[in-house]
């Protein structure tokens, strides 16, 4: 008798679960909880921000190299200026 009012009860409980859970609980159960893509708008605003993001990540990175051979190039004019300064180098004037 406790044995069939413990399953009873059990049944009550899982059914009001899967009523909570909706309609993806069963795809959830059968799928090991993989959702459509067409299913979640909410995933692929999140994909789709995560490839925006990727993009800027790589522009980003392009625009650091670009930096470093500025930041060479400026290193290089300072040491010529340095040089006319001490004499090392002619003025250019003929």
């Amino acid at each position: 008798m406790v044995i069939a009012v413990s399953l009873g009860g059990l049944s009550i409980v899982s059914a009001i679960a899967r009523r909570i859970a909706g309609p993806s609980w069963r795809r959830n159960r059968i799928g090991l909880g993989r959702f459509d893509r067409n299913e979640d708008p909410a995933l692929d605003e999140l994909r789709d921000e995560v490839a925006q993001l990727r993009s800027e990540v790589a522009e980003l990175r392009g625009r650091a190299a670009e930096l470093d051979e500025v930041q060479s190039r400026l290193d290089f004019a300072e040491r010529m200026l340095a040089q006319k300064d001490r004499g090392a180098l002619p003025d250019g004037k003929s």
